[in-house]
């Protein structure tokens, strides 16, 4: 049997090229069998290889074997492609939203099948324009923008048109969406041969990757620590802490809301007026005094804050992208409330109570707006998703902007210890993990 093995191994080596062959006998060795190891080192001498190619051919397969592990580590994992889909669904729809009010201006009353086809076709339009165009032009969208990561081609290759082509059809596989969250690569990415990758075009990231993988540089050196030594309890805020600053911040927020929708309801034209203090008061407490104090009133009162992934105190940037998805979907929602007020009947409006003013509103959006809807409702549960299953506690507009909620009374205790990291550790401020 072992002459049989022997002969089988001797057919199959005889068929591999000098390199396979010096790959087997050197950095593959413990993986095959100890006969099939012999049977290729015959065969190495049998074809006369001399030792000084032995050993260029094995420095060169090292070489490519750190680069491909380099680049297997640059590969973003699932929960970040989870957030590319978010963010980028709710880009497409804005992008939609848009186009279909600009056509709402010049199609008069359409019937309702008219309005289905235009609003099917105005949607798969801009779907492959999103994608065909920022991807080959930028290799990204604004999810990637925002991550910081990148398309590229398997093997380092130049990705071609044709390779965003089939990336972008392949979106369209049912499940597609969801294939990439049991693996780092989805339906697409397979199908297409290209991977999503962090932007390692930093020079401060290349220089730190000398002795460790980009991952470890990324993962380890850039954030606050998942615990302090001296410290049992976690340091950052966890969801029902979230929950009542959230409750809180609602609280506080009620007394302006009831204000506005009782001016709204005497006479549906005062919203031109209340638009726009309430737009300002959103900016105030939602992006300024988190930038001023480290939290809204709710947060500080629940004793969390905000703060960078590298412990420091957040700026305008950071306030502002926390609060920029929320801002964008509060615009679509007063672009629409603006658009049908011509077409309320002030009897009918002013006749109804509260609620069913709202109910009436609603009935008089175009079937379109039902985009936003859907929109506000992934956003809402994508975030309590993903702030149960992070061990920093981060909400998708935490990853956004690069930022963390931790408890107020260890903030101190954080920066301190990230100050004491290692001097030749760079801490680089990164919005991706």
């Amino acid at each position: 049997m072992k002459i049989n093995m022997e002969n089988d191994f001797k057919k199959i080596m005889a068929e591999y090229s000098d390199e396979q062959l010096i790959k087997i006998v050197t950095i593959q060795r413990n993986d095959y069998n100890p006969l099939a190891i012999e049977v290729a080192d015959l065969e190495i001498k049998n074809r006369n290889i001399d030792l000084s190619k032995i050993e260029e051919v094995k420095e060169n397969l090292i070489a490519k074997d750190v680069k491909q592990k380099e680049f297997d580590s640059r590969i973003v994992r699932s929960y970040i492609r989870f957030y590319h889909f978010i963010i980028d669904s709710i880009a497409i729809l804005f992008f939609v939203f848009i186009l279909l009010k600009v056509l709402d201006i010049f199609i008069d009353s359409p019937t309702k099948m008219i309005t289905n086809i235009i609003v099917s076709f105005i949607s798969l339009i801009t779907f492959f324009t999103y994608y065909i165009v920022l991807e080959y032009k930028y290799k990204k969208t604004i999810a990637k923008f925002i991550t910081k990561t990148k398309v590229v081609k398997d093997n380092n290759q130049i990705l071609k048109l044709t390779d965003i082509l089939i990336r972008t059809i392949c979106r369209l596989i049912p499940f597609d969406r969801f294939s990439y969250l049991f693996s780092k690569r989805g339906i697409h990415d397979y199908l297409s041969q290209t991977d999503i990758v962090y932007d390692i075009n930093n020079e401060s990231i290349k220089n730190t990757i000398n002795s460790t993988t980009f991952i470890d540089v990324h993962m380890e050196s850039i954030q606050t620590p998942i615990q302090i030594e001296g410290i049992t309890e976690n340091i950052y805020a966890g969801f029902w802490q979230r929950l009542g600053a959230f409750l809180l911040d609602t609280i506080f927020m009620l007394p302006i809301l009831y204000l506005t929708i009782y001016i709204n309801s005497l006479d549906i034209n005062y919203f031109y007026i209340t638009f726009i203090p309430n737009f300002v008061i959103s900016l105030w407490y939602y992006i300024y005094l988190p930038k001023k104090y480290g939290g809204t009133p709710g947060k500080l009162i629940a004793g969390i804050k905000i703060i960078k992934l590298n412990g420091q105190d957040i700026d305008w940037k950071e306030a502002t992208l926390r609060h920029l998805i929320l801002l964008i979907l509060g615009l679509l929602s007063m672009i629409n409330m603006l658009s049908i007020i011509p077409d309320v009947d002030y009897n009918v409006f002013t006749s109804l109570s509260w609620l069913k003013q709202s109910t009436y509103l609603m009935s008089l959006s175009p079937i379109f707006f039902k985009f936003y809807t859907w929109t506000s409702n992934i956003w809402i549960y994508s975030e309590f998703i993903v702030l149960l299953t992070n061990k920093r506690k981060r909400a998708i507009h935490d990853f956004i902007a690069g930022t963390v909620i931790v408890k107020s009374k260890y903030v101190d205790k954080i920066k301190e210890d990230m100050l004491q990291k290692d001097g030749n550790e760079i801490i680089i401020e990164d919005n991706t993990l």
